[in-house]
């Protein structure tokens, strides 16, 4: 009689580890990693993220931009910027891709901005990534490594190329809208990300955001579960009009107070579990990135001119 009920018990236990394997995922979220204009120098927290990151073993690591530091007003020349690139995939880019781990990339102001001036560093990152295409999923990969969607086990992921301070272009709004209506529905979350954010998080960056309602609109049409974006230096988790937001924190220099507030997150790495339907969000903070920001520390809301977040704990989201 015992031995059939441990067998059984076993089996029970080996069935829910087989469940769980099935709908568990794991991502870790990166960003603004420079230092101050055309340094290749990296903080220890960087470092000491891309280790924990790596203990994490996520099934993705999303990079919300802005790897290294050019953007100059003064233009960086070729050898210069291609010297930053060497250096951030010795700090970031080789271990991960050591540990067997992908990393799926978006590009910032600070490394492929979309302004004219900026042509040759724009060029230069897009050649960097071509060379080290992860071999994800591709569900649409025509203008990787600027804007693409791929797939994680039931999760879209996509990628938006939002790197200047005005809606994003007509081209990659339709490009969007026709892949979600197209793949959209065929998964259980919908996951974007771009370095700039819809809406501000910080007022040191204010106006520096797409402020784009007809993005904002396609985002809420297709039920699009989660936004991550970076360049506002601060972490909070927020909804909006039925959509939630994620601003990731700065790994490099700068971390920044919310908007409205005195409230400085400090470096983070943010790791997002999904559970079924159920996505849980928590942000680590530096050195050892392994002590998670209690939520409720957060304000309640954060407020500018263009918006109000609401702390996405206490808004009435169905996950």
């Amino acid at each position: 009689m015992h031995e059939t009920f441990m067998k059984n018990l076993l089996l029970a236990c080996i069935l829910l580890l087989g469940i769980k394997s099935a709908w568990a995922q794991r991502i870790v979220v990166m960003s603004d990693f420079n230092d101050s204009y055309g340094s290749t120098k990296y903080n220890k927290d960087v470092d000491r993220a891309v280790q924990r990151v790596i203990q994490l073993k996520p099934d993705i690591v999303i990079n919300t931009g802005d790897m290294i530091a050019g953007q100059r007003t003064k233009l960086l020349k070729k050898p210069a910027i291609e010297s930053m690139w060497k250096s951030f995939h010795q700090h970031v880019t080789n271990p991960i891709a050591s540990a067997g781990l992908l990393m799926a990339v978006t590009p910032g102001n600070h490394d492929a901005s979309a302004y004219g001036k900026f042509k040759l560093e724009r060029s230069i990152y897009q050649q960097q990534w071509l060379k080290r295409k992860p071999k994800l999923k591709f569900i649409d990969d025509e203008h990787y490594p600027l804007y693409y969607a791929f797939r994680v086990g039931k999760s879209l992921f996509v990628s938006l190329d939002a790197t200047r301070s005005h809606a994003l272009d007509k081209q990659q709004k339709k490009w969007l809208d026709n892949l979600l209506k197209k793949h959209g529905s065929k998964y259980s979350q919908r996951i974007l990300f771009s370095h700039l954010p819809i809406w501000p998080f910080s007022d040191k960056n204010g106006a520096e955001a797409l402020l784009d309602k007809e993005l904002e609109k396609i985002v809420q049409k297709h039920d699009v579960d989660l936004y991550l974006n970076g360049h506002h230096h601060t972490y909070y988790p927020g909804y909006k009009d039925g959509v939630r937001y994620i601003s990731q924190s700065c790994l490099g220099s700068g971390p920044r107070s919310l908007a409205g507030t005195k409230k400085n997150t400090g470096r983070n790495i943010t790791v997002i579990d999904i559970k079924g339907d159920n996505i849980e969000i928590n942000a680590y903070g530096a050195p050892g990135f392994t002590q998670a920001i209690d939520q409720k520390s957060l304000p309640k809301s954060i407020k500018s001119k263009w918006a109000k977040i609401i702390r996405e704990d206490l808004a009435p989201h169905s996950n």
